[in-house]
């Protein structure tokens, strides 16, 4: 029995040894295994960005799916294309809101529809894109062009 444990003991020292060695050898080369990541990011999804933001981003911002948008904007930071991310929003934002402001039938409603529009968009701004500033600024661009679209929208609101 005592022979026994001897055995297991030589084995778990055994690998653990090797994992050590592993783990030494891994540190050694952090930076290299960092370049293959960032090399493979960029070349998986670096490549598609464009097309997949015209793929889904307007649904993901009409259907106000927040987790989705925060795990698309935490894949374009590490690929730097957070700018396709804003210019997909400003796009939603003014066509979203020209479409109000241009609907003569409801003209009547414009007023609290737009409102809603604005506070829509501040939940994507706070939850979908965490806060981010750059998302508020412009959240704030998009609405003052759609505001300023239409001659006398400014004074109806």
């Amino acid at each position: 029995q005592l022979h026994q444990k001897k055995k297991t003991v030589t084995r778990n020292n055994s690998s653990t040894t090797c994992l050590l060695f592993a783990a030494v050898h891994i540190l050694k080369f952090k930076p290299f295994l960092f370049r293959v990541i960032d090399i493979a990011q960029h070349r998986l999804v670096g490549q598609h960005t464009k097309s997949i933001i015209d793929r889904v981003g307007s649904m993901l911002l009409s259907a106000s799916r927040f987790s989705d948008l925060n795990c698309l904007l935490s894949l374009y930071k590490r690929v730097q294309a957070v700018p396709l991310v804003k210019q997909c929003f400003l796009s939603y934002i003014k066509s979203s809101g020209l479409e109000i402001v241009q609907d003569s039938d409801r003209a009547k409603e414009m007023v609290p529809r737009l409102l809603l529009l604005s506070s829509q968009l501040e939940d994507l701004v706070s939850k979908g894109f965490l806060g981010d500033k750059d998302f508020a600024d412009v959240l704030k661009e998009g609405l003052e062009t759609v505001i300023n679209s239409k001659q006398n929208t400014p004074a109806e609101l």
